[in-house]
């Protein structure tokens, strides 16, 4: 760093359309003297760009319809799926399976985990997952024994 030098910073705010939510990006760089602001600012502006991009696109999306089958505690296995809308940090939605539909409550998402409970008969089922590109894992709490699960992303409309 040179002494003497003025140093400023500059934010630079992206808006950027992922899926279905607006993630809003800050990225701050500084800037030393004025000497080195035309040939920073010529840099650094279009590397903070670039990596702001790359932060977005590595993030998963989780809105919409997934599919899988749980095999229980007991031992019995039915297919399921999730019907998941994301807006922020909130995740609602529905899952399905042949004893009816249920609605997603306390959903949260941050970053590529999520977490929610559905409500079947009066008791709550807790679930915590990761989202991949096409598939997420969920982990459901069956009162005690965990059920792991791989669901894949619906791709038929």
């Amino acid at each position: 760093m040179m002494s003497g030098g003025k140093v400023s910073a500059k934010t630079i705010n992206i808006g950027v359309k992922n899926f279905h939510s607006f993630t809003t990006i800050t990225i701050k760089y500084f800037l030393q003297s004025k000497t080195h602001k035309n040939m920073s600012g010529k840099f650094l502006k279009p590397a903070a760009l670039s990596c702001a991009f790359f932060f977005v696109v590595l993030l998963a999306n989780l809105d919409g319809k997934w599919t899988g089958s749980i095999t229980t505690p007991d031992g019995s296995n039915f297919p399921v799926s999730y019907n998941f809308k994301v807006d922020g940090a909130i995740l609602t939605g529905s899952a399905e399976s042949p004893e009816g539909t249920a609605t997603i409550d306390s959903g949260k998402i941050a970053g590529n985990d999520f977490s929610f409970s559905v409500t079947v008969d009066g008791k709550a089922y807790p679930h915590t997952g990761k989202v991949y590109d096409d598939s997420c894992g969920i982990d459901i709490n069956f009162g005690g024994p965990i059920v792991h699960t791989t669901l894949i992303r619906d791709t038929t409309k």
